[in-house]
């Protein structure tokens, strides 16, 4: 296992998965919420640092910069992180658990090098505050960690590189990507491994070794921690991206993921087989984790759903980094962090690891989900409508929120354009008709005679409502 060098007996107790109660906690935050840049004189590059001397100390006044792409989140790291700027990475060694609270993924953090030593543990560059007998980097012990380690803004673009695996397999062509973050395209574990979790029980192993293949043949390890919280999970079947951070075991290239929302194994294998329908969740059971209008949860466990989208981003009447997803007779939100590309009728997977779950202004929905953790299986497909009357929708609000529905001999009651709310009428009673002033049809006049119309089932703050996704849901 990858580790840095302590002088302390290092117990690495990981948190259980899930538990029972819903928590209204956000561990997505940084624990002190720093914003601010210091712009603090950097030196050196993080190339330029690893090409120093190692198992010297430096004496000169060296400052690099980087934005954190691992942490010991999920366990499958313990007592460092590693920063990448455009030039290459970097382990920082550091005597200290739950570094992910102060060192999130995506902060930019300083590095004043002064009195810290490079070390090197298994070809992999280190900067710590010391050196063992095997020349790997010690850690900075918790006291004087700010006096090294000065916090930047959160969050910062995090940087990936996309390369092909044989690149990677290759000790010579690999090397400039040693200690950053990868992204392989078109891999996919080998075939006698499917089944097996992503690493054995630390009673049997602290650390397990599984292999990716290209349809090539070329082959590179992964490595698993037997502390990490997705140790038990069974690896996917599937083929696709996978993201890490390129690592060496001596002359073994290795790869290291965060956790399982960076194995994004959703497309049919080299050998032209689809991946198992295993491992996924329905939308109905991720709604009861949060059945009552209080709850939420902060950080999601290992859950994957699929489903079709039934917004329209190219209509406009949901914001930019919104989806709304449909499995069966169940849909649910998707809030991203920066906008997403996905269309409607996207068949997708969603990995919502580490993603949080609550209601907004009364609407449940996913968040913190990053547009990577989604993947398009196919495009075009089709959700038919649930036809209702106004009373059932809203009777039966509460199973059928975020589902596509259309309401028979329904009026309008405006001569106005759609903008804004607008209140619908049948036979058995009121409901409201939203429309963003951003959607594309805000515009338009509502026309004399509407006979039926389609959109999706929503509330904000108590009052039900729907969200046409284009002019083709008015007949």
């Amino acid at each position: 296992m990858n580790t840095c060098s302590s002088h302390y007996l290092i117990v690495a107790i990981i948190c259980l998965i899930f538990f029972n109660a819903c928590s209204k906690s956000d561990f997505h935050l940084p624990a002190d919420g720093s914003t601010e840049d210091p712009q603090l004189l950097v030196t050196h590059t993080i190339a330029q640092l690893r090409d120093r001397q190692q198992a010297v100390t430096i004496t000169d006044d060296v400052i690099v910069s980087g934005v954190v792409v691992m942490n010991d989140k999920s366990g499958n790291y313990f007592g460092k992180i590693v920063i990448e700027d455009k030039t290459g990475g970097i382990e920082i060694c550091i005597d200290q658990s739950h570094l992910d609270k102060w060192y999130p993924v995506g902060r930019k953090v300083y590095i004043k090098c002064k009195d810290l030593i490079l070390g090197n543990d298994k070809g992999n560059i280190q900067l710590g505050f010391g050196i063992d007998a095997e020349g790997r980097a010690s850690n900075i012990p918790a006291s004087v960690t700010d006096k090294y380690i000065v916090k930047g803004p959160f969050p910062e673009a995090i940087p990936a590189d996309t390369v092909d695996l044989a690149m990677l397999a290759d000790l010579y062509t690999g090397k400039p990507f040693l200690g950053k973050l990868v992204t392989i395209r078109q891999a996919e574990f080998t075939s006698s491994e499917l089944g097996l979790p992503y690493a054995q029980v630390k009673g049997i192993a602290s650390y397990t070794e599984r292999h990716l293949m290209d349809c090539r043949g070329n082959t590179l390890t992964l490595g698993t921690s037997a502390y990490a919280d997705f140790q038990p999970l069974a690896i996917p079947a599937g083929n696709g991206y996978i993201t890490g951070v390129y690592e060496r075991n001596n002359s073994t290239p290795r790869l290291s993921i965060r956790d399982t929302g960076d194995v994004r194994f959703y497309a049919p294998r080299c050998d032209g087989t689809l991946p198992a329908t295993s491992g996924i969740t329905t939308i109905a059971d991720v709604r009861s984790l949060c059945s009552f209008p209080s709850d939420s949860i902060a950080d999601l466990p290992a859950y994957r759903i699929a489903g079709i989208v039934i917004s329209d981003r190219d209509a406009g009447n949901i914001t930019p980094n919104r989806l709304v997803v449909q499995q069966d007779d169940r849909g649910l939100v998707l809030s991203f962090n920066d906008p997403h590309a996905f269309n409607l009728g996207d068949s997708i997977v969603a990995d919502l690891h580490h993603a949080s779950l609550s209601r907004i202004s009364g609407l449940l929905q996913v968040g913190h989900l990053l547009t990577g953790s989604v993947f398009r299986a196919a495009i075009g497909k089709q959700i038919m409508p649930r036809k209702a009357h106004i009373r059932d929708l809203i009777l039966h609000y509460n199973d059928w929120e975020s589902t596509l529905v259309q309401i028979d001999d329904v009026r309008i009651n405006s001569v106005s354009t759609y903008g804004g709310s607008r209140q619908l009428t049948d036979s058995s009673g009121e409901m409201s008709l939203f429309t963003r002033s951003m959607a594309s049809f805000a515009g338009n006049f509502i026309p004399q005679e509407v006979h039926n119309i389609t959109g999706i089932l929503s509330m904000f703050n108590g009052d039900v409502q729907i969200w046409m996704r284009n002019l083709g849901d008015v007949d």
